[in-house]
């Protein structure tokens, strides 16, 4: 927002700003060697239909991926070859989730009122999803998705 629609009360937010906040820098450790962000699922790499998702939502107005330092260029070839339109951040993420996290988190604009953390890895979340969190932590300044164990566990 520009300095004269501050002072004189133009443009009109419609919704607190958000930033997607997303950790992509893990290490696939049990992918023996392939890296799972950019396997292919049904001819998209992974990371590429989680930010997709994400750019979609109305309720997002920016991303910021924090990944591994040496593959930051690849990172930004997909957001460009997948187009990913919001403003965009692609910074080196840390050596655990929470590290990433923060990483992001402190790259992200001074305008952001809420995060919303989405692993890269997780490329099948629905706009509803999505949605229904961040409405949530509008309502009660944190939330989380949750959804039904299923009698599938099994113990080993």
């Amino acid at each position: 927002m520009g300095l004269l629609s501050k002072l004189f009360g133009g443009e009109k937010k419609s919704h607190p700003y958000c930033t997607a906040l997303v950790p992509a820098a893990g290490a696939s450790s049990r992918m023996e060697g392939q890296d799972k962000l950019f396997v292919y699922l049904s001819g998209i790499p992974v990371l590429a239909r989680s930010l997709q998702a994400l750019d979609q939502c109305d309720l997002i107005d920016e991303i910021v991926v924090a990944t591994r330092q040496e593959s930051i260029l690849k990172v930004s070839d997909l957001c460009r070859d997948y187009g990913i339109q919001k403003p965009l951040k692609i910074v080196e993420g840390g050596a655990t989730r929470a590290e990433s996290v923060l990483k992001a988190a402190l790259q992200a604009s001074a305008d952001a009122d809420f995060f919303a953390v989405h692993d890269g890895a997780r490329p099948l979340v629905e706009q509803t999803t999505i949605k229904a969190v961040i409405e949530c932590a509008y309502r009660c300044a944190a939330a989380a998705p949750a959804a039904a164990v299923k009698d599938t566990i099994k113990i080993a």
